[in-house]
Formats: C-alpha cells, structure tokens, sequence
C-alpha cells in the first residue's frame, strides 16, 4: 500500500509505503444437527493511515495503514419457516493521537468494542412474519493521550437497542377485494449514549413505534402495492443521532446531535413492471 501527499507546489510533502499489507476473513462452519448451525468467523480490514497535524513534531507524515480485526461465535437454528440467531463478538481498531511527552503523532491508542446480539425473521405462522432482534455493545476507547478522556464510553454508541416489526396479513378470501391487506407495526427502542467524550453528558433513552397498512391489487394488469405509514405515532421527543467530532476520544472535540423526525405520515404506491 502506497499514500502520498502534495503540497500547492507540487511538491511531494509526505509519502508511505508499506509491503505485504494483509486483509484476510475466514470462518468455521459447523452442522451438529439438521438446522442448526455453529459458526466462527475472524477478519482482518486495513485502511489508510492518517496524516500527522500541524503542530505535531511529526507534522505531515503518513502513518503506516491501520488494521482492525473481528472475532466473532455464534449458533443458528431455523425452526419451521423461524430463523433464530445468537452471536459473540469483539472487535478491535487502532487510532492515532499526539503523544503529549514527545509531541509524536502516532497509533497508540485502541478502540475496543464487545457484544451480544440475537435476531429472528421468518414467519410465525402463513399470515404472521416477524423481524427483530436486540443488540447489548460495550464500546469503548483506550488510552488517549488524555486522562479525561482515556477509557470513556463512545459518544453516541447505546449500550442496548432493539427492534422488532410484526407484519399481519388479515384473514380475506381470495375472491374478496380486500384480500392480501396486510396490517404491520413495529417497536424501536434505543438506550442512554454518551454525549461527549467525557462522559458528563448523556442522550437519553428512548422508544418510537410505526403503524402501517399494506394493500396488493392489479390495475392494468400490473401489480400495485398501496402503503400507509404512520411513524412515530406517540410523537416522541429524541435524539436520532449523537456524534462527535473526533473518535479518537480527544478532549477538546466538539459534539453533534441530529432530532428525530417527530409523528409523520406516509403514502406510497408502487408497480411492479
């Protein structure tokens, strides 16, 4: 892998070359039982490395690429026409800050993150889908070059969020004009996440639901889909999104937060050609 820098000159101002860059994934596969499936997946991705700041004794220097690495075990079973899914995993990046004694920009920071994850889909009964799950992540970053900061929580990451969508079709005959309508409504809820990269302020928690019809019908002999949604239907007041400026965890970064939409409604109509 090669990066280089030019400056307005057309000089070159930095450049790196590293050899033998290596970004494999695998996984283990294993069938104990008919429709049941235990599995163990590692991988490896690189990415460019950054550019030392101005400021930095290093200033302008092309770090070596960044490697970041995924374990991951988990079991499925597929019960019926259910699909059931558990996980572990741990994923691991490295980042660069300045070292506060030598004024060096470099990697010596890591950001861990670790979790639990369940999901089903599929269909509970011939008219009755389901599609969910709930996630559990610790996500926290290393040392930062600043006790304030080292170790704290990753701005914007919940701890726990889950969701599930539930689709109905009513029971009509095929002869009925109604037949194929279809109800559905889905539950979404997002824990408290961290605001800063100190850790002195939090998003707080919250829960959105959606209801909507779905009605299947012919019109020029094409098929159309009608859709009705209401999302948001308790109109909740919340943060749809938290970020910060530097994920790196540095402590004078500034911090971003977008509001959710609030109760809105939505109609669609599609063919299919």
């Amino acid at each position: 892998m090669t990066s280089s820098s030019w400056g307005k000159t057309g000089a070159r101002t930095a450049h790196n070359y590293t050899q033998g860059a290596f970004s494999p994934n695998t996984s283990l596969i294993y069938h104990p039982i008919e429709n049941h499936t235990a599995y163990f997946t590692w991988g490896r991705s690189i990415q460019q490395g950054m550019t030392a700041p101005a400021g930095s004794a290093n200033v302008s220097q092309i770090l070596n690429p960044y490697e970041s690495e995924q374990y991951e075990l988990g079991y499925k079973v597929k019960w019926r026409n259910l699909s059931l899914n558990i996980d572990g995993f741990r994923m691991t990046r490295p980042y660069a800050y300045v070292d506060t004694t030598t004024n060096v920009y470099g990697m010596y920071g890591t950001q861990r993150n670790w979790g639990f994850e369940f999901q089903m889909a599929g269909h509970i009964r011939h008219d009755l889908s389901v599609l969910g799950g709930v996630t559990w992540l610790n996500a926290k970053v290393g040392s930062t070059g600043d006790l304030t900061t080292s170790h704290k929580e990753i701005v914007g990451v919940p701890p726990v969020q889950s969701n599930i969508l539930i689709d109905y079709t009513l029971p009509f005959s095929k002869q009925s004009l109604a037949n194929g309508l279809a109800i559905n409504g889905s539950v979404r809820y997002t824990g408290t996440r961290a605001a800063n990269n100190l850790n002195t302020t939090y998003a707080p928690q919250f829960v959105t639901a959606n209801i909507g019809i779905r009605y299947p019908f012919k019109m020029a002999n094409k098929p159309w889909v009608a859709r009705f949604t209401v999302n948001n239907i308790m109109n909740e007041h919340y943060w749809a999104s938290v970020y910060p400026s530097s994920i790196n965890g540095a402590a004078g970064g500034t911090n971003s937060a977008y509001a959710g939409l609030p109760r809105t409604y939505q109609f669609t109509l599609e063919c299919t050609l």
